[in-house]
């Protein structure tokens, strides 16, 4: 990481410094409406809701099988990792509140990760610079929502998108943060072992942080 910034020369994005948020509302604003209803070669993968439908059912089938088979278990860990579990079935129930904030979306290339540790700010002020293309796909906008000035990001795809409200980005963005949550829960839960470990524990632990931030969003919907 070290060798990639100084390879761009810049410095860490701060997503609590204004500047940097405004910033990246321009970065990720540019990359979306540049992009609208392209397709490159290779093709890259779907980056929309069904993603992370996908994330949703992943992380619960090993939940699931957590609680099923460990017998390493204790009171409290099984019912964290229940709460999570009807957690997700709650979202799943209620996904369709999540595809109609995207029904009408422009499809656009989202780099699918836009957060601090895969961001650079240039010192020679030519803006983001922007790593780890891993999880890039074709979608709506929400996925790289999260970390970026909302209102910065609306005002300049106006100027392409000129029907498209501030209270349509809001929802968007609110879908990122379902979606940033989804697979950050899968990507934990992915860690839990059958065992009664160290790793479990802080696995288990995460999953709640995780769980919590996801239940928080949303009660927002």
């Amino acid at each position: 990481m070290w060798f990639l910034l100084q390879a761009v020369d810049g410095a860490p994005y701060n997503e609590s410094d204004p500047e940097h948020l405004a910033m990246a509302g321009r970065f990720v604003a540019d990359l979306h409406t540049a992009t609208t209803a392209r397709r490159c070669t290779p093709v890259l993968p779907e980056a929309g809701p069904q993603r992370y439908l996908r994330h949703l059912l992943a992380a619960r089938a090993r939940l699931q099988e957590c609680l099923l088979i460990s017998h390493s278990l204790d009171h409290v860990a099984r019912r964290t990792l229940e709460r999570v579990v009807g957690l997700l079935d709650r979202v799943e129930t209620g996904w369709h509140a999540v595809g109609a904030r995207c029904d009408d979306a422009p499809l656009v290339l989202v780099h699918g990760d836009f957060r601090p540790k895969n961001v650079f700010v240039r010192h020679d002020g030519g803006g983001l610079v922007a790593f780890d293309w891993e999880t890039a796909g074709w979608g709506p906008p929400p996925a790289d929502l999260t970390k970026a000035d909302v209102a910065t990001y609306w005002r300049t795809v106006c100027d392409e998108w000129g029907t498209v409200s501030l209270d349509t980005v809001l929802a968007w963005e609110w879908v990122g943060r379902v979606f940033q949550a989804l697979a950050a829960i899968d990507w934990s839960s992915a860690n839990l072992t059958l065992e009664a470990t160290a790793d479990q524990s802080e696995s288990i632990s995460n999953v709640q942080v995780l769980g919590e931030g996801l239940s928080e969003v949303w009660t927002r919907a």
